[in-house]
């Protein structure tokens, strides 16, 4: 089975890198990006593709909503 590709959009250092380690230790998931800023995480969306985006709403320039919308 091929693992899930996903994408992680964190402002938070310790947490993108915390979620990054723990979701790659699963096996079955394979974090393909990770990014500070909406806008870079946007970048890396449209390039990989993954199969699922691990977002804050909350981010400092751009709300996470507004991201989703965006991205969807």
């Amino acid at each position: 089975m091929n693992p899930i590709n996903v994408v992680i959009i964190e402002n938070e250092n310790m947490s993108r890198v915390g979620a990054a380690t723990i979701l790659s230790e699963t096996g079955k998931i394979h974090v393909c990006g990770v990014a500070k800023y909406a806008k870079e995480g946007i970048e890396i969306i449209d390039k990989q593709r993954p199969d699922v985006v691990v977002l804050n709403i909350d981010l400092p320039e751009s709300s996470g909503i507004d991201t989703i919308s965006i991205i969807k």
